[in-house]
């Protein structure tokens, strides 16, 4: 992924941030059959389903922050 993640919007988290084992990033790209979402891991805030990777992307990236 050539685009870095923004913090999460909910709880100000950031992709580099680890949870949990120490391992897993805080946010991630998760693929799914036919799309695409950003989640943040800490909070289970999610982003929009996109069919286009970069659009998720966008969208997560744009989302205004609430903290």
């Amino acid at each position: 992924m050539s685009q870095q993640l923004q913090h999460c919007p909910f709880c100000g988290i950031t992709d580099q941030d680890k949870i949990n084992d120490e391992e897993t990033p805080a946010i991630s790209l998760h693929t799914y059959p036919g799309g695409y979402r950003v989640e943040c891991e800490e909070c289970a805030c999610n982003g929009p389903w996109h069919h286009n990777l970069q659009a998720a992307l966008d969208s997560w990236n744009s989302r205004k922050t609430n903290w």
